[in-house]
């Protein structure tokens, strides 16, 4: 049903009333005060994340009683936030849905440093393989013989009379 009517979905939204916030939710939203945010709520909601309000929704039509998944919501002048959110139902209110209880932790830091790793194990994988397929080109005993042969024609040295030490080891 709400693939074929989106705009319900907008409305299933428009129905929620807030009836408390804290400080920091007043923060995080950028709302100036609890009454703005209490009033304009459903500005955080943006196309973005309908599909995942209709998870929700659907969910708790399913009869689940607490959920919880990354969102993506918007600030009150339109930043866009990474929040992970936990709602539950109390269970004397499980019947009317007439509360819920939402928290709501910002982790947008955490998402753009997420995302710098990644980028960044995905450079270092190209590095990895770039060094693989060089080393597999290379044949280091043949660089090692030509090197060799190219030290004893500057030094006027036979082969067998030049010896590589690494370490304790002799090579």
């Amino acid at each position: 049903y709400f693939d074929t009517h989106p705009d319900e979905l907008l409305k299933c939204n428009e129905l929620m009333l807030v009836t408390a916030a804290n400080k920091r939710l007043v923060e995080l939203y950028n709302t100036g005060n609890v009454d703005n945010f209490i009033k304009d709520h459903d500005k955080i909601f943006k196309d973005k994340n309908i599909d995942r309000f209709k998870e929700q929704l659907l969910a708790l039509l399913s009869g689940s009683t607490a959920l919880q998944g990354e969102n993506t919501h918007y600030t009150m002048d339109g930043r866009e936030i990474k929040v992970f959110t936990q709602l539950a139902i109390p269970p004397r209110c499980r019947d009317n849905w007439a509360k819920f209880l939402i928290s709501v932790i910002d982790i947008t830091q955490l998402k753009i440093m997420e995302e710098k790793l990644k980028k960044r194990a995905h450079f270092l994988e190209l590095v990895s393989n770039v060094g693989r397929l060089i080393n597999r080109e290379l044949n280091t005993d043949e660089l090692l013989l030509t090197t060799v042969s190219s030290i004893s024609e500057i030094l006027g040295y036979y082969n067998n009379s030049i010896w590589f030490v690494h370490g304790n080891s002799l090579i």
